[in-house]
């Protein structure tokens, strides 16, 4: 349970401010375990102390309002005030701290992480599931804490909030007296908000278009291109061959092919290049700012494009940079932005450990990644095999940014089979006829992260809206069917389970069947127990319904009875096995599964949740997931946010109005 007031664990009064100091950290997370967890981690770190721990946002602001911080450490998901909502707040209100958001939605390229970026976050890191706290996670996570705290003004500088001079940007100026006929950028995925800023200081009397490769999965750029639509008045598109380049457009290189300048006649138009490039990147800066140079425009990189292109056109008889035909002001603007971001040159993340992040984003398994990744305890061949194996069973990937779960996730799998290390568990998996242990394998691999009313606002747009309308929409019938696709452990389905027991009168009469399935054998098993740890219980679950419906035993707390019965629970593959639903589902919970999967992966997975789903329906996704780029067959709820439809459904109530 959330604790309702901020604990305080040092006055600023007591820092010593000449001179190095600790790096201050704020805790803002609605569970309390969590951020004992952290608290932990954090005060165990040398150079770090966590100066408070705090549960809500509305709390931290009011923290803020009083005490300087150096890094808020910033979950998503909270009662109230989300972190999305907060973020901005937050960095108003502590004008030089660094937000780390640290969120279970947060996958590097997501949305939800590119949301945040944009609005200024520092940095992301994807919250691990329970029990994985330590090890290599707790290795990342203070170094990223650190990195940020270290770009911070720790000397007799540093003033209290309330004393802080608000500056205004000063819009970005293009220092050459020729007409400015094209803007090139190109960016690592930590570059997002320094385009960000880049693009909306930029003169708005400049009207050159611009072309900016960012390093993403290609899945998420249409979503990136839209958050660059609200940040300016200029017209943002995902490239696509054959486009001509105008005037007051931004272009966005796909996430599968290089952004390539061609010439027809006395236009430019963009060509999409496949083949692979030296540094490994796909999107790459290169093949850009070299056809943007033979097109006779100038081309400025950012952070993440700065070691190749300029240095190219230096040796073959380019100008310096800052001369009349270098980097313009405003390519020196995001470069120095992004500099900024990790420290400069020096920081623990700039120089050659970004160049490592590039060339893992552009492959999915970058050589002597296991050995930066892992500590090169197995083989490449053992974690490649073992992606593989996901992969094929459960239709996920693995994000190079998450790799680092496998062999913390399968320790116990191992110690149980009594297998000594992840090259003898490949060979195992191999050669046993065993189905246990491939079930065990492919279990500990996935991320089975969920709580009780995740998002509160999502279940009240339900509980107010969405069941009002099928209500009506089913009234002749009189059935409901609620299908939790990825259901876990079981605390999604419960707590429907517990919204409509609590509403009899509305129900009466009505045939409701809620089914909950997973591709986990061991998640399932432990959603139709219904038990839940001390920890499970308080997420998300308020005191008067744990009480209500649960029941408190020596091994936990359990389910009642009644509860239980409401829910059928079964294994199932959502890619390949059809749901066991009696009817069409009439509402369907699809949360925070998709974003595993590839591409095609997820395309296949929204033909197969419309082919389930009633006529007139809803579909919940979870707050790092959208349809957009993904699918036709659903689009966004008109009036209700994180709720989809089917596009067909809105085309007739579209033509019925």
């Amino acid at each position: 349970m959330a604790a309702s007031q901020p604990l305080a664990r040092e006055s600023a009064a007591d820092v010593p401010l000449p001179g190095a100091r600790d790096v201050r950290v704020m805790l803002v997370d609605d569970s309390l375990v969590v951020r004992s967890i952290l608290e932990r981690i954090i005060d165990q770190t040398e150079g770090l102390t966590v100066c408070a721990s705090i549960a809500s946002a509305q709390d931290a602001l009011a923290f803020l309002a009083r005490e300087p911080v150096d890094v808020v450490v910033l979950d998503i998901e909270m009662p109230g005030m989300n972190g999305i909502t907060a973020l901005p707040l937050i960095l108003e209100r502590a004008e030089k701290a660094r937000v780390l958001i640290l969120s279970s939605n947060c996958i590097e390229g997501g949305p939800a992480a590119i949301e945040a970026l944009a609005l200024g976050a520092s940095d992301t890191l994807a919250k691990p599931g329970r029990g994985s706290f330590s090890g290599r996670f707790a290795e990342i996570l203070t170094e990223r804490i650190r990195t940020l705290g270290q770009q911070q003004p720790h000397g007799p500088t540093a003033v209290r909030p309330a004393a802080r001079p608000m500056a205004t940007p000063a819009p970005v100026a293009i220092d050459t007296d020729q007409p400015l006929e094209c803007i090139a950028v190109a960016a690592s995925t930590g570059g997002i908000p320094a385009f960000a800023s880049f693009v909306t200081h930029l003169d708005r009397r400049i009207a050159a278009p611009i072309l900016l490769t960012q390093h993403l999965p290609d899945a998420f750029m249409e979503f990136y291109a839209r958050q660059i639509a609200t940040m300016t008045t200029r017209k943002v598109v995902v490239a696509a061959a054959g486009m001509t380049i105008e005037k007051n457009h931004i272009y966005l290189a796909p996430g599968d092919a290089h952004l390539v300048v061609v010439a027809n006649g006395r236009r430019r138009e963009i060509a999409l290049d496949r083949r692979p490039v030296a540094n490994g990147c796909c999107p790459s800066a290169d093949p850009m700012f070299d056809s943007a140079r033979r097109g006779l425009w100038r081309a400025g990189g950012g952070s993440g494009a700065q070691r190749h292109g300029p240095r190219r056109r230096r040796r073959r008889g380019a100008a310096p940079p800052g001369g009349r035909h270098g980097l313009c002001a405003g390519a020196r603007k995001l470069r120095d932005l992004g500099h900024a971001r990790r420290g400069g040159e020096g920081g623990n993340r700039g120089g050659d450990a970004q160049s490592r992040r590039d060339r893992a984003d552009a492959r999915q398994f970058p050589q002597g990644a296991d050995q930066i990744m892992m500590g090169g305890t197995a083989s490449e061949s053992a974690y490649r095999v073992l992606m593989g194996v996901l992969e094929s069973r459960t239709g996920q990937t693995l994000s190079p940014s998450r790799i680092w779960r496998i062999e913390m996730s399968l320790k116990p799998v191992m110690q149980r089979h009594g297998i000594a290390d992840l090259d003898a568990l490949v060979a195992a998996l191999v050669t046993s006829t065993s189905r246990q242990l491939l079930d065990d394998t492919i279990d500990a691999m996935l991320n089975n992260e969920t709580f009780f009313y995740r998002e509160h606002s999502v279940f009240d747009d339900i509980a107010k809206t969405a069941l009002e309308q099928l209500r009506l929409i089913n009234a002749d019938k009189r059935r409901l069917t609620i299908w939790h696709c990825g259901v876990s452990t079981g605390q999604e389905a419960y707590s429907m389970a517990m919204l409509l027991a609590e509403q009899p009168e509305k129900w009466a009469g009505w045939q409701v069947d809620i089914v909950g399935t997973d591709v986990s054998y061991h998640a399932i098993s432990r959603a139709r127990v219904g038990l839940y740890s001390q920890f499970e219980i308080q997420r998300g679950l308020p005191v008067q319904r744990m009480v209500r419906w649960f029941d408190q035993t020596e091994a936990g707390w359990l389910a009642k009875a009644d509860l239980r019965r409401r829910i059928d629970f079964s294994v199932q593959n959502m890619l390949t096995d059809r749901p066991p639903l009696a009817s069409p589902a009439d509402l369907i919970f699809c949360r925070n599964l998709l974003l595993y999967f590839a591409l095609p992966m997820r395309q296949k997975a929204f033909a197969r949740l419309r082919m389930v789903a009633a006529p007139q329906c809803f579909l919940v996704l979870g707050a790092g997931e959208t349809v957009l780029g993904q699918t036709d067959q659903f689009v966004a709820s008109p009036r209700l946010r994180g709720l989809y439809e089917p596009a067909d459904q809105q085309v007739r109530r579209m033509a019925a109005a």
